[in-house]
């Protein structure tokens, strides 16, 4: 994640995944994405909901990461 350079963790999230989503002309259009489309659809939902992905994991495994990049 570009918001925190140098820290790298997995987080786990569902592989497949079915969203419903409001075109540019106002339509409502539902689509299935899986693999890498799946996971950067979720990373940046949750930017948008204001959820950065240190809050995905447990303290121990943020600190951890924490560390290992400095």
């Amino acid at each position: 994640c570009l918001s925190f350079p140098d820290i790298w963790i997995q987080v786990e999230r569902p592989k497949q995944i079915e969203v419903q989503y409001e075109t540019t002309q106002g339509e409502t259009k539902t689509a299935t994405l899986d693999g890498m489309e799946s996971k950067c659809f979720q990373h940046e939902l949750d930017h948008l909901e204001g959820i950065t992905f240190n809050k995905r994991v447990s303290k121990l495994r943020w600190d951890l990461a924490k560390k290992k990049s400095k």
